[in-house]
């Protein structure tokens, strides 16, 4: 088969779904994926064929996006923080506003030099604490998650990046003391509320997991109102707290911190200039 008669399909059958742009990329990306080739070269050639086995992958690739499966999960990698992460459908696929966060959180703390310890809520794929590791080596890494299948997903992931992070299977919701004191907590906790729904995409609605993003309406909080108990106690004295929000909540947000000894020091608006991220101070008193 012809590739380029491949790329009319495409064409076709997601015109009513999806801007040219954003075939044209789809279409680039699967074929760097699965002819390992170069797809500016591959494509300006109309008598370029491909096998039927191949073929097939297209195909398949086709009708999930069809079907509104995101891309990341038809590849089973995505990119973060331009680092390579495999992927699958039992974790949540990083946000750039996630990516905002934790370069944030570097440039604000560039000690590689020194001995630091920083623990991650809710670990997912495990992109957070593995980038981290590898810009801050000499640190102390930790993160933990409810979810055997993201931990493991993490822990391929540490591997396929050559980091040591330790992984934890523990429930923030039902956490009380950690080991060591830590410099540092950073977490981006599900805080979409339920009702927030009938605004999103089926791309997310069908395919990424609701644990990993949803909260109830009644406690759109909850997950806040739990780490920042969790990071009053085990935080040093000076450490910080980061946070990315749901800028729907942030009034509520920082009045859970006006009831704790974490004083906000800075709330960050993200690229669409949305209140986004929290950073939160432990100090002596309150």
């Amino acid at each position: 088969m012809f590739l380029i008669d491949l790329k009319k399909k495409y064409d076709f059958y997601l015109k009513n779904k999806f801007s040219k742009l954003e075939i044209e990329y789809f279409f680039k990306i699967l074929v760097k994926k699965y002819l390992q080739e170069d797809p500016i070269i591959i494509l300006s050639d109309p008598k370029k064929k491909i096998g039927k086995k191949k073929a097939e992958f297209f195909f398949s690739a086709l009708i999930d996006l069809k079907n509104n499966k995101p891309i990341q999960y038809i590849l089973k990698e995505v990119y973060f923080c331009e680092k390579k992460f495999i992927l699958n459908e039992f974790v949540l696929i990083p946000r750039p506003e996630t990516e905002e966060l934790v370069y944030w959180f570097l440039d604000n703390h560039n000690e590689n030099y020194s001995e630091k310890s920083i623990l991650d809520i809710g670990t997912g794929s495990g992109c957070i604490p593995i980038y981290i590791k590898l810009k801050r080596s000499k640190w102390k890494v930790e993160s933990i998650d409810i979810s055997d299948k993201c931990l493991n997903l993490a822990k391929i992931n540490a591997k396929k990046h050559s980091v040591n992070v330790n992984f934890y299977k523990r429930d923030i919701l039902n956490i009380n003391n950690w080991d060591n004191k830590l410099d540092f907590v950073i977490s981006n906790p599900p805080y979409v509320a339920k009702f927030q729904k009938k605004k999103m995409n089926l791309n997310v609605l069908n395919h990424e997991p609701h644990s990993a993003i949803f909260v109830e309406n009644n406690e759109p909080l909850i997950f806040y109102k739990n780490i920042i108990d969790f990071a009053m106690v085990n935080l040093k004295q000076n450490g910080y707290l980061y946070l990315e929000i749901n800028p729907l909540f942030c009034n509520k947000i920082v009045m859970l911190f006006e009831k704790s000894n974490l004083k906000i020091k800075k709330i960050k608006r993200d690229f669409f200039n949305k209140k986004r991220f929290i950073k939160a101070k432990k100090v002596d008193e309150y």
